[in-house]
């Protein structure tokens, strides 16, 4: 994606994925290479930690509770047990709203709420929209601080709307807005929306019915509206009971409640859906181990049962960490050999470096390729450009898009074709196939190379 970027293909019309833009434009930035991808996220994930550790502060942790907090936070995030050493979205869209929580919580739980001008809340409201052009879920964040500021603010109203959180709103709003026109005036904005959004809400019911057509049937019988409605229904106890807890503990468990509510919307089991649950867990277990009253206790224990529960009901994968470390040292310092340590993050992969460097050697850089298969990391390690914006076989299947990839590889045909065994063929692309011929196999790979090329 970040290559194709560079190279001068327009996002979600040329070269498409269903994330908002940032990430992309953050692997363009690094044009495909992935140790500059990770030092991105390096710089982000530090800068994410400092200004947790001085959130810490304003959630009234003394020095030896913010430093669990501290430490927890960045270790969780870091590591590959929750996948925090891949370069996801979900790491970098905390650095906003880590931010810009702790620019706005003088104006929740201090005196300061008076002299917090509209202008503040605006700016605000733009560094934290920042995080919706990593991943839609950021959402929810906001979603955090808007119930906070209007139900549970103030113990004596019911009901505490003004105007400082409407320029709150339109501030996040900002940066949103800006992309939406930059595809406007490119003619492409039904690419974005449809990409960002609209299928979007496809991915939510995707894992359960195996498609991404979005219906409101599919989306009824999906186990979002459950759990939307025990999180409404966790908020309300919460509200019922909102004087007998602090203004700071409130705010954790109504974040928490929301980071949760968003792990679980698309039922996947994926490990990094749970990163965005890690500052709301980190400051309440900082508050337990304070132990100055027994409401941080109630919380903490019951935050931790949901958190097991989901883990346990979605069944979520998470992934060796001592191994993976294991792993490095042996390749850097015992002298084990590149194929084994490649084997490690799977038993194809070597394969998959192998079938790249054939590629690059066969082709000419301006040369385009077509995979037929889930594996996009062979674009980069080629350094090659897809023939067509997809990238991945199941973006094709899963949108039933044979005959569109069929038209746009006979109208462009690409120099070569490399397809994986174990994937049936579709009619279009066995067509276009006998146009070329085969000059590579492999055990889950065959390539296959146009005449003229």
């Amino acid at each position: 994606m970040g290559i194709a970027l560079r190279k001068g293909f327009l996002l979600y019309r040329d070269i498409f994925d269903n994330k908002p833009p940032l990430i992309y434009l953050l692997a363009a930035l690094a044009n495909g290479r992935l140790f500059w991808f990770r030092l991105f996220l390096a710089l982000f994930n530090l800068t994410t930690i400092w200004f947790f550790y001085h959130l810490t502060s304003r959630f009234k942790l003394n020095e030896k509770s913010a430093k669990i907090a501290t430490s927890l936070f960045a270790l969780l995030t870091t590591i590959p047990l929750v996948e925090g050493n891949i370069a996801n979205a979900e790491i970098f869209l905390l650095l906003p709203t880590i931010l810009s929580l702790y620019l706005l919580s003088p104006y929740f739980f201090s005196e300061k709420e008076k002299t917090f001008s509209k202008l503040s809340m605006f700016g605000v409201g733009i560094i934290f929209g920042l995080g919706l052009l990593f991943k839609v879920p950021a959402v929810f964040d906001l979603g955090t601080v808007i119930v906070f500021l209007v139900f549970f603010q103030k113990n004596n109203r019911v009901f505490n709307f003004n105007f400082k959180q409407i320029f709150l709103i339109l501030g996040y709003l900002l940066p949103i807005s800006i992309v939406a026109l930059f595809f406007i005036f490119r003619h492409a904005f039904g690419n974005f929306f449809s990409s960002c959004f609209l299928q979007t809400m496809g991915y939510l019911t995707s894992w359960e019915t195996g498609s991404h057509v979005f219906s409101f049937a599919s989306l009824l019988k999906s186990k979002l509206i459950l759990n939307t409605l025990i999180a409404i229904l966790l908020l309300l106890c919460l509200w019922w009971q909102r004087k007998k807890f602090p203004s700071e503990l409130k705010f954790l468990a109504i974040w928490f409640i929301f980071s949760l509510l968003s792990a679980t919307l698309s039922g996947r089991p994926y490990a990094h859906y749970l990163i965005p649950i890690i500052p709301s867990l980190s400051l309440l277990i900082g508050l337990f181990f304070q132990k100055q009253e027994k409401s941080p206790s109630l919380i903490f224990w019951l935050s931790f049962f949901l958190l097991l529960l989901t883990c346990v009901r979605y069944r979520f994968w998470f992934y060796p960490t001592f191994s993976y470390y294991r792993n490095f040292v042996t390749f850097i310092l015992q002298g084990k050999d590149q194929k084994n340590y490649f084997s490690f993050f799977g038993a194809s992969v070597p394969e998959i470096y192998e079938v790249a460097e054939f590629t690059a050697a066969v082709t000419n850089p301006q040369d385009k390729i077509f995979v037929w298969a889930d594996e996009p990391n062979l674009y980069p390690l080629s350094r090659r450009l897809p023939a067509c914006p997809y990238v991945v076989a199941y973006h094709i299947m899963e949108r039933n898009l044979y005959n569109q990839v069929g038209q746009q590889l006979w109208s462009s045909p690409p120099a070569l074709i490399i397809v994986n065994t174990h994937l049936k063929i579709f009619p279009a692309l066995s067509s276009i196939l006998s146009e070329y011929f085969q000059i590579y196999s492999s055990n889950n790979f065959v390539i296959f190379k146009k005449g003229n090329f």
